[in-house]
């Protein structure tokens, strides 16, 4: 109930501001209004706060995935042998493991490896046959995938929807465990194609991952989730007559 929980927090901030407004008049007349106090207590008081904060977000396991929780569900699967023994991670164990670094702070490395909503001229830099190659081979799911410079670029079209997000991102975390695990990282460059080998474990696989990520509490039929950046590019591909 909304309006309960509205009214709950509110009364909850007024209780704490009030509480916190006598012991700040409190404290004030114990440092003597010397600057020097008042800053080395403000310092300590706001790295309380953040202490605080932190605590309380690990405290509330969020069962809708964002790019670093998926990472760490995905991460975790793979490692333990995937769609033969992997374990899924519950939302309650990732809220202990999740990060909450600010703005150039990355969370993991995936930044290194994995680039989500690429412009056309990085997902496809060749010539038109090769995008429209690209385009067929992924003609029944709702986005594309593509390895460029030992990057996957992987790109939504404007309809994926949660489960798509999530199907997309198994698949670009399938890809990445098969490059590290080839002796070529180019797509042919041992006469083996990557992504279409990973395209069929993914099919195979994904329905026990999703019914995995049931069992373990996490809500994936949403569209809460959300693993793109406000600059991710999403394609409307129309349909060929």
């Amino acid at each position: 109930n909304l309006a309960d929980v509205t009214a709950k927090s509110a009364s909850q901030s007024m209780a704490a501001g009030l509480l916190g407004t006598a012991l700040g008049i409190g404290l004030s007349s114990l440092l003597q209004h010397d600057v020097q106090n008042f800053v080395m207590g403000f310092v300590v008081l706001s790295a309380f706060h953040q202490g605080c904060n932190f605590m309380s977000l690990q405290a509330v396991p969020l069962v809708h995935f964002n790019r670093h929780r998926l990472h760490l569900v995905l991460s975790h699967f793979l490692e333990q042998g995937g769609a033969n023994k992997g374990s899924i991670l519950s939302p309650a164990q990732v809220a202990n493991m999740e990060s909450f670094f600010p703005l150039v702070v990355h969370e993991d490395d995936a930044h290194t490896w994995l680039v989500i909503g690429s412009p056309l001229r990085l997902l496809s830099p060749g010539s038109a046959d090769n995008f429209q190659e690209l385009i067929f081979q992924f003609q029944s799911e709702a986005y594309l995938l593509n390895i460029v410079n030992e990057r996957i670029h992987l790109v939504f079209l404007e309809h994926a929807t949660g489960e798509d997000l999530i199907k997309g991102m198994y698949h670009a975390y399938t890809l990445r465990d098969q490059m590290t695990a080839s002796s070529s990282k180019k797509i042919g460059g041992d006469g083996t194609d990557l992504v279409t080998t990973s395209q069929k474990l993914v099919n195979e696989n994904f329905s026990y991952l999703k019914e995995e990520l049931h069992k373990a509490g996490w809500e994936t039929e949403t569209e809460v989730t959300s693993v793109e950046t406000s600059k991710a590019v999403r394609l409307s591909i129309e349909p060929m007559s």
